[in-house]
């Protein structure tokens, strides 16, 4: 199975497509579990005074997954042209790139911060 799409033919054009997937698959994922608890936290006594600071959070999320999957960009642009040069991408080739990619993308969102501490904004249960 050959990529169909000349337009991400070459190596960095790979790359940055992967590292997109990966960052909006990644914020979409974790937007997804948040949303379900992050609106208990805006307003009164909550973690985010107003509306406004829960969309800064949102929009802090999206540079952190931004982040995280620089990752993937430097990995698959390494990947893409190895494989090629080995006969070319095939489904189950393919496959091995997402779940390496996956667990690169893991254990980069499991750091957090860059001392591998969470940012002292992270919503804290209330007691």
């Amino acid at each position: 199975m050959l990529l169909e799409n000349k337009a991400f033919s070459t190596t960095k054009q790979f790359s940055t497509l992967a590292k997109e997937f990966f960052t909006r698959l990644s914020r979409k994922y974790l937007t997804y579990f948040l949303s379900r608890e992050l609106s208990n936290y805006v307003g009164g006594d909550g973690r985010f005074s107003n509306i406004d600071r829960h969309a800064d959070f949102n929009q802090g999320l999206d540079l952190y997954c931004r982040q995280a999957s620089r990752i993937i960009e430097e990995f698959s642009g390494g990947w893409f042209s190895k494989t090629n040069f080995e006969g070319g991408i095939t489904q189950a080739k393919a496959a091995g790139f997402v779940h390496v990619a996956l667990k690169k993308l893991r254990a980069e969102l499991a750091k957090g911060e860059p001392d591998g501490s969470h940012s002292k904004d992270w919503p804290r249960h209330r007691p």
